[in-house]
């Protein structure tokens, strides 16, 4: 769990991005080489 309460995996980091690191991780982690993408 984070500091501010939020769990830190591969969805979610406690800081200000929030919802928008869900989006922008679980489209990259699907795709083949998703990580290069970026």
């Amino acid at each position: 769990i984070g500091p501010l309460g939020y769990p830190q995996s591969g969805k979610f980091f406690a800081d200000d991005r929030g919802a928008r690191t869900e989006i922008t991780v679980l489209p990259l982690t699907e795709l083949p080489g998703g990580l290069e993408l970026r």
